[in-house]
């Protein structure tokens, strides 16, 4: 695991599947993200391997969550990191931003 987050209570109502307090971990080798119930210690969310060498993932005030996808982006035989926003209601990945050489 590399990055842990709590859900902030001023930020709870943007994620109605998740309570105040709920854990958003990172583990990056399985390439995993998930949302663990403070309360039941129980998986509420996962989703994994649209990115590869993730870390720093966070809730953000807009209802998503983002990571830095270290190895994301292959051009030119080079690997560019690149951030990545993720519906927890839809599944949809987004690239907010990708690198350049």
């Amino acid at each position: 695991t590399n990055s842990i987050r709590i859900l902030e209570k001023d930020m709870a109502d943007r994620f109605p599947q998740f309570s105040a307090g709920d854990y958003l971990i990172s583990m990056r080798n399985p390439r995993i993200i998930a949302v663990i119930g403070a309360d039941t210690k129980k998986v509420k969310w996962a989703m994994c391997c649209k990115w590869k060498g993730q870390h720093a993932a966070r809730f953000t005030p807009d209802g998503k969550i983002m990571l830095l996808d270290n190895y994301g982006v292959k051009k030119d035989d080079l690997r560019q990191s690149r951030v990545l926003e993720i519906s927890t209601s839809s599944g949809n990945v987004t690239v907010r931003y990708a690198g350049t050489k």
